[in-house]
């Protein structure tokens, strides 16, 4: 079964600051999968520093974010 490293997936995302779900899946070398990414929304959700965001791509895909709270992007 594969686990996905929290930790590691939270300390991503505060030193980049903002991240998005692919490429913190691919950062923690992650198959981007539905599965995955479900389950990795789910325990990244508990962290009251982290918010989840979207925002639309240029060819109109909306993509999920993480930020962290109060920063400036």
């Amino acid at each position: 079964m594969l686990m996905l490293n929290v930790k590691k997936a939270e300390y991503i995302i505060e030193k980049n600051g903002e991240i998005s779900l692919a490429k913190l899946l691919e950062d923690l070398s992650v198959a981007d999968s539905n599965n995955n990414k479900l389950r990795l929304i789910s325990l990244i959700q508990h962290n009251s520093n982290i918010e989840r965001t979207y925002k639309k791509s240029s060819e109109g895909r909306v993509i999920t974010f993480f930020i962290i709270k109060n920063s400036n992007f």
